[in-house]
């Protein structure tokens, strides 16, 4: 399994952190809809941003998902071999 960090803890943080900054956007969005607070470029950027961050992460699990899946068809394949060679 291919893995972009060596431990997997380093992308469980990094998958919070991007969560926690997604919900403090829409706090801010709220806010800026019903009593005002940051400027309309700021929530702009932010959005911008935290889009930026589930792109990449959704892209490392996916880079994952592909890897995995490759190293099972390969097993697959030898299992498949072996019990050919039997019959």
């Amino acid at each position: 399994m291919v893995k972009f960090f060596q431990n997997g803890k380093v992308e469980k943080v990094i998958e919070i952190i991007l969560v926690l900054f997604g919900l403090f956007l829409i706090f801010q969005l709220i806010r800026k809809i019903f009593w005002g607070s940051w400027d309309v470029e700021d929530i702009i950027i932010g959005i911008l941003l935290f889009n930026t961050g589930a792109i990449l992460t959704i892209g490392m699990i996916v880079a994952e998902l592909k890897s995995d899946y490759k190293h099972i068809g390969n097993r697959v394949q030898k299992i498949e071999d072996q019990l050919q060679k039997r019959k």
